[in-house]
């Protein structure tokens, strides 16, 4: 099985409405200043990658905190299946382009510092044998 991970993070710092209508930061505006990230399984395979992966857990670690994710009946990910077309300019390390992925979206993450470096890593089955995949040293971006 060969299955590659791109993760995007971000610190969400953009202004947010509060209920009276102003714009600041207030009851209304928890998701400020969280992480937000986009946890992509891509293969170079056809056939459907998201057709028997149970994603387990998704960790993500920095120096000091870690965010763990565990998937169970009241708590799946938020799964999106990645279009042919998004795939077609998608290009790995070794230059092998992908044919089928998939792409899981983490809201509502701790409060971590701008351009800090964190570790990703997701926990899978697949055929009854699991797999973690790691990527290292992703940086946190930050988005106004």
């Amino acid at each position: 099985m060969s299955i590659a991970l791109y993760s995007e993070i971000w610190l969400n710092s953009m202004p947010m409405i509060e209920d009276e209508g102003s714009v600041g930061i207030g009851a209304s505006s928890t998701a400020k200043g969280r992480l937000l990230a986009s946890i992509q399984l891509l293969s170079p395979q056809s056939d459907a990658l998201y057709q028997g992966i149970k994603v387990k857990q998704i960790v993500l670690k920095n120096a000091e905190q870690q965010w763990l994710l565990t998937a169970n009946d009241d708590n799946d990910f938020d799964v999106h299946i990645m279009e042919q077309s998004y795939l077609q300019n998608s290009v790995g390390e070794n230059g092998e382009s992908y044919q089928s992925g998939v792409e899981f979206m983490l809201r509502d993450g701790p409060s971590w510092a701008p351009e800090s470096v964190v570790d990703v890593m997701v926990t899978l089955v697949k055929s009854g044998k699991e797999y973690t995949i790691t990527q290292r040293d992703v940086m946190v971006n930050q988005v106004f």
